[in-house]
């Protein structure tokens, strides 16, 4: 087995369970290493930590798949996909439709998956991953006998590490749109054209929170994308909700779903940019959701980034009866819980609202969050009440 050996005092943070292994964090290689290869890292003082897959050119040079002293074999795969699914569906028992698989969350570093039945969409991170994709849709099979395995792999993460973006048909034939069940509320989805893999599996936990809040309360769902926080609204009796998204493509899913919920009388659409929406409209709800795509994508970029959500929920404090509500969230992983609470406060100075937080909430249970590696905490959403 080739190896990597860690400088002196670097081992701190894996060993406290963080599976990646910083690019600066080494000082030996015992060889030379193929881009994905299977290596042992070994501390300072030669003790092993674990094993994993080795990048050469990422800033992420090992990424930690078992912490003994075993092959990262099919048998490993195996195990740790059935673990990952047995907590799903405890957690979800009714339910076949939730991220079955969270990367370093489940001890798959660089691996996601979204199961929407019997189907299967898969994306992947890491080259080690990807040099052994055979492997990983044996254990899937294995594991799961779907009918279909897809990859969606066109995001530009994957340029990191050196990997073509790219849609995939893995296994089985090419998947046709279907319908999904999620709290007894049905949604139009498409994995191999829509937004990620299809469907925003995080926010399921904070739309069901939500629905205390709405009874007969007017509701604006702003970034609606399908209509996920406006059905969750008229599900829980709110009077009315408008969707507003600037995709067209996002409003025609939001209006199948509508129809399919029998909604449409208290569902309505609105294609606009959410910012020119919330700057030009006089009129006023008694709660307000704000779901905007990540507005930090890089670190360089986070000071920016906060004055966009600054603007953001200015804006919709604004349009927030006194004493309505704001449920207002950031997917964006570089911004953190303290960062996201300051751009409120200050956004509340400037709209001359006072703000009170009734939930600190985060992504739905499906999306567990390892305390040793903040990377798989990056959802936030705040419920405040405006006065």
């Amino acid at each position: 087995m080739k190896s990597v050996t860690l400088k002196k005092n670097q081992d701190k943070r894996v060993l406290a369970g963080h599976p990646w292994v910083f690019s600066n964090e080494i000082g030996d290689v015992s060889e030379a290493l193929e881009l994905g290869e299977e290596v042992a890292v070994q501390s300072y003082q030669k003790r092993l930590i674990g094993r994993g897959f080795y990048h050469p050119r990422s800033l992420i040079a090992v990424r930690l798949m078992t912490r003994n002293d075993e092959p990262i074999d099919k048998r490993l795969w195996v195990e740790r996909l059935r673990r990952a699914w047995s907590f799903r569906r405890r957690i979800y028992p009714q339910h076949e439709c939730y991220r079955v698989i969270f990367g370093e969350s489940d001890g798959i570093s660089g691996l996601v998956v979204d199961k929407y039945g019997s189907l299967l969409v898969v994306q992947v991170f890491s080259a080690g991953i990807e040099r052994r994709k055979q492997m990983v849709l044996d254990a899937l099979i294995e594991v799961f006998n779907p009918r279909c395995v897809i990859a969606r792999n066109d995001f530009v993460a994957r340029e990191q590490e050196g990997l073509p973006q790219s849609k995939e048909l893995w296994f089985g034939e090419m998947p046709e749109a279907q319908w999904i069940e999620q709290d007894a509320i049905r949604f139009w989805v498409d994995s191999w054209n829509g937004q990620k893999t299809g469907f925003f599996f995080d926010q399921r936990d904070n739309r069901v929170a939500l629905q205390q809040y709405v009874t007969n309360q007017r509701v604006l769902d702003c970034f609606s994308y399908s209509g996920g926080f406006a059905l969750y609204s008229a599900a829980g009796a709110a009077r009315s909700v408008l969707a507003v998204d600037a995709s067209s493509e996002a409003l025609k899913g939001a209006e199948v779903n509508f129809k399919e919920n029998r909604c449409q009388r208290i569902c309505s659409l609105c294609q606009a940019d959410i910012f020119e929406f919330l700057k030009q409209t006089r009129d006023r709800y008694d709660v307000v959701v704000l779901d905007p795509p990540a507005l930090v994508k890089r670190k360089i970029s986070l000071k920016e980034g906060l004055r966009g959500y600054q603007n953001l929920n200015q804006r919709a404090l604004a349009r927030v009866e006194p004493g309505g509500i704001l449920a207002t969230c950031c997917c964006s992983y570089h911004v953190t819980e303290e960062d996201f609470r300051a751009q409120l406060v200050e956004a509340a100075r400037r709209a001359g609202r006072e703000i009170q937080l009734l939930e600190s909430r985060t992504q739905a249970r499906d999306h567990p969050i390892l305390l040793a590696v903040r990377e798989t905490s990056y959802l936030k959403c705040l419920l405040l009440r405006v006065l």
